[in-house]
């Protein structure tokens, strides 16, 4: 097994160009962060003042597939062809990036194609706009590009916010608004989902009452409609305007899961799911992929999106505070009865 510095290492010492053909050679291999994955971009040192478009490959993604290679020759050859596979099957579109800059600081040239993508807590870009909601993060983006279900979309820079005259929270909100127009919601019954990945799944085992949003066009971060009220309330419309819970599944995808007797407002039931998804965010989603350990809560009538355990705190209040006048009455009446006596 190989470790992930050395792999890296062949990337940026170039190293793993001795593994490509002769016409790949050339190319300048660069390393980026890119917030929530460590990304190789290759150059072209003929075309590199076109602005064109540069494919980047997730050097974290591309380590989990070689990481078991017996040293690093054989990584370097295994590495090798998945960047030739990457470099000659990843979609580029044709779009010049120099007016990119400039463009990013007039909202209405691109507000209708500038959405919410939810990243995960790990996310680290330092220049991107970045806004925390209810302990999950946001990143505004631009769509680019969309051929079917392959997309290039770039996180807008925190200056671009400022150059467009906007506060955060007026930027906040008009970005809010045009996701659903962006990311097509999808809302699917839970057992369509698993059928179609395990058609064997019997249906009756399946439970028939939990949803997935997501979007239709597979645009990663799409968790983000959950801050959407109109796309919360086609789920409630579901439900027969029932509240129910959302689980966090990834940062593309939450699952809801209506309130009734086995997943009561309680507690206990709310620490039950939290626990779960604690579990499967340890064991089974990557890093780079999870959306939140929270469990969220949708008030069907209020309309309001909340992290389950504050819903819960905040009826208890709530019912404390409604507990108090008739306290009252009662103190009143045992004095009353005592000074008559």
């Amino acid at each position: 097994m190989v470790k992930k510095n050395e792999v890296r290492r062949l990337f940026e010492t170039g190293a793993v160009k001795g593994y490509l053909p002769s016409d790949m050679s050339a190319l300048e291999i660069r390393i980026n962060n890119m917030g929530d994955y460590t990304g190789a971009v290759f150059i072209d040192p003929i075309k590199k003042e076109t602005g064109k478009p540069i494919p980047i490959l997730n050097l974290d993604a591309l380590y989990e597939s070689v990481k078991n290679s017996e040293d690093i020759i054989e990584a370097g050859v295994r590495s090798a062809g998945i960047v030739q596979d990457f470099l000659k099957n990843t979609y580029v579109p044709n779009i010049d990036f120099s007016s990119l800059p400039e463009l990013m600081k007039d909202f209405n040239k691109i507000s209708d194609r500038l959405y919410l993508s939810a990243v995960s807590p790990s996310y680290n870009n330092e220049n991107a706009a970045l806004f925390k909601v209810k302990g999950m993060r946001f990143v505004p983006k631009l769509l680019l590009a969309q051929d079917g279900n392959d997309s290039m979309v770039a996180p807008l820079p925190k200056s671009s916010v400022k150059d467009m005259g906007l506060t955060e929270d007026e930027f906040f909100k008009k970005v809010c608004e045009n996701t659903k127009n962006v990311l097509e919601p999808e809302i699917r019954n839970l057992s369509d989902v698993l059928q179609n990945i395990q058609p064997d799944t019997a249906s009756e085992a399946m439970d028939m009452s939990m949803f997935a949003v997501t979007s239709k066009n597979k645009m990663k971060g799409a968790a983000s409609l959950v801050l959407d009220d109109a796309v919360l309330s086609q789920v409630a419309a579901r439900y027969n305007n029932a509240n129910y819970f959302i689980i966090p599944s990834s940062i593309s995808e939450v699952i809801t899961m209506p309130v009734n007797e086995f997943t009561p407002e309680t507690a206990e039931s709310i620490a039950m799911l939290t626990q779960m998804v604690e579990e499967v965010n340890n064991t089974q989603v990557a890093n780079d992929e999870i959306l939140s350990y929270d469990v969220y809560h949708y008030d069907s009538q209020r309309h309001n999106l909340d992290k389950a355990t504050d819903y819960c705190i905040n009826k208890q209040l709530d019912e404390a505070q409604k507990a108090l006048p008739r306290a009252d009455e009662e103190l009143n009446e045992q004095i009353n009865n005592n000074i008559k006596m």
